[in-house]
């Protein structure tokens, strides 16, 4: 059962472990060929690199970064249901992301500490909103 302090501390080890991983991957020669994709794909193309190929890789990467937050998200709340993949969750999360920006692995983070707070804040101060 994951619920209290085992639920947190499986979550903020989970996030430094794939946060660890991602950064020496963002800083080893794939992570400088997926920057040069993202810069110039034709000239990346042209100097012989398998841009197809890392695309694939990197669609692969963040494909198994969101089932781990996701199979996280399942054994917390004990259920999947057709809410866990509403819009409303997809756009807050793509608001995270841009509070933070979009060029740091440690943005997504502070995307989310300040959307979080901001939520919170915004919920104590009109509490009927959560009954409609």
């Amino acid at each position: 059962d994951l619920w209290g302090h085992t639920a947190y501390a499986l979550g903020v080890a989970l996030l430094l472990i794939v946060l660890f991983l991602l950064q020496r991957l963002a800083r080893s020669p794939f992570g400088m060929l997926c920057r040069g994709i993202r810069q110039d794909p034709i000239r990346v193309a042209a100097m012989g690199a398998p841009v197809s190929k890392t695309l694939l890789a990197m669609y692969v990467v963040s494909g198994l970064v969101a089932g781990v937050g996701g199979g996280l998200n399942a054994i917390s709340t004990q259920v999947v249901g057709l809410d866990s993949v509403s819009f409303t969750l997809s756009a807050s999360a793509l608001v995270m992301l841009v509070l933070g920006g979009t060029g740091s692995l440690y943005g997504a983070i502070v995307g989310t500490v300040v959307f979080m707070l901001f939520e919170d804040f915004v919920s104590a101060a009109n509490p009927f909103h959560w009954l409609t």
